[in-house]
């Protein structure tokens, strides 16, 4: 590709991300004019492109679809990974460095690569799919019917999971199932942007926010498809007050 062509991919692209977020893009790195109409070639936008050549066999392509977590990262899909742009390098440090200490789970999301240079901050992750779908009415619904022997999956993959983050004095800070998805017939934890250090005097939320959305989606999103057996699982489960993954872990794993 010529340098003039490769300058007019990157606007192009910039273009595609503008039109389909609602963000202002120069919050996450400098890529258009003052007035964040006009897409521009910075050294930014440069690392983007490399980021994306570097995921795909050293191909450019654009993304499939665009979107943003919380307003403090950007999110863009590509066919066979994702890249994500955090708005500030305390985020991208913290989300990077617990996600490379987790390489070896099978049940968190994994980083290929990360970046942080000439104002953009990036990681790219192989790509899941979410097991809840949000659409632009503000409507959601699980993806697949759960019954008992999924559900029961579920707990013991994400279980996994949250033992692994917290061995490492970690929790993810946002455990429901909105932050679940599949890859192969495996579910994963994704999204660590709310991931906080364990500290001594205070228990964990991820295992209570697991079960308390697990409850609310199989009552209102798989209404028809729940079994009184998962709902008793799933009480009985609150009920222990389980405080960190290895709890739970020792729990499910005996069912």
């Amino acid at each position: 590709m010529s340098d003039i062509s490769r300058i007019q991919f990157a606007k192009d692209t910039i273009q595609f991300i503008l039109n389909e977020s609602c963000c202002r893009l120069n919050e996450f790195f400098p890529c258009t004019t003052e007035d964040k109409q006009t897409p521009l070639y910075t050294e930014s936008v440069e690392q983007l492109l490399q980021l994306i050549e570097i995921n795909n066999n050293n191909q450019l392509i654009k993304p499939l679809s665009v979107t943003t977590s919380s307003g403090a990262v950007l999110i863009l899909i590509f066919k066979n990974f994702v890249i994500k742009i955090f708005n500030s390098h305390k985020t991208w440090s913290k989300v990077s460095t617990i996600l490379n200490q987790l390489k070896h789970s099978d049940y968190i999301v994994k980083i290929t690569h990360s970046i942080s240079q000439n104002n953009i901050h990036a990681i790219s992750t192989e790509r899941l799919i979410p097991i809840v779908e949000h659409n632009s009415y503000g409507n959601h619904h699980l993806i697949y019917k759960f019954d008992h022997l999924l559900v029961l999956q579920l707990f013991r993959n994400i279980s996994c999971a949250l033992r692994s983050i917290h061995s490492i004095g970690y929790q993810q800070g946002d455990c429901t199932w909105d932050n679940i998805g599949m890859i192969g017939n495996r579910f994963v934890l994704f999204d660590f942007n709310c991931a906080q250090q364990l500290m001594p005097y205070r228990n964990s939320s991820d295992v209570p926010q697991l079960i308390k959305s697990g409850l609310y989606n199989l009552q209102y999103n798989n209404y028809d498809d729940t079994e009184q057996v998962t709902i008793d699982f799933l009480l009985k489960l609150k009920n222990l007050n389980l405080t960190d993954g290895f709890q739970l872990y020792n729990k499910v794993m005996s069912k």
